[in-house]
Order: C-alpha cells, then sequence, then structure tokens
C-alpha cells in the first residue's frame, strides 16, 4: 500500500490524522508501511503523536517497533 496524495499521505497517514482508530487497525493489519515520511519529512510516528490520541499512538508504535 504505497499509494499516496501529492504530500505524500498515504491512506494510513490519512486515517491517523482524522483519528480513525479502526481504519487505522485494519490498514496495519493489511500490511500498511508505517516507516514512511510525507513530504513535509514527518514520520507517522510523529503523526500519531500529535493526534494526543492514546489509541492510535500504542497501534502505529507497536507495528513500527515489531512489539
Amino acid at each position: 500500500m504505497r499509494a499516496c496524495t501529492q504530500n505524500g499521505l498515504t491512506a494510513l497517514f490519512l486515517a491517523v490524522e482524522e483519528k480513525h482508530v479502526e481504519v487505522v487497525r485494519m490498514l496495519l493489519t493489511c500490511g500498511a508501511e508505517t516507516h514512511v515520511k510525507n513530504k513535509a519529512g514527518a514520520s507517522l510516528l510523529k503523526v500519531a503523536r500529535d493526534t494526543h490520541d492514546k489509541e492510535i499512538i500504542k497501534l502505529v508504535t507497536e507495528q513500527a517497533t515489531g512489539a
């Protein structure tokens, strides 16, 4: 899953930004990449942390670290 917008946002980035926990979970289960950055250079983990949503941060962190 590497399709992205002009700004480098993947479906996972968009789901994280919009705080759609179930969509984030589904995309991660389907193998969406977590080690990507948008065109501004922000990592998915940074974007997740910026949401202040504990569940999203946990999901992205666990997937990114293999925990």
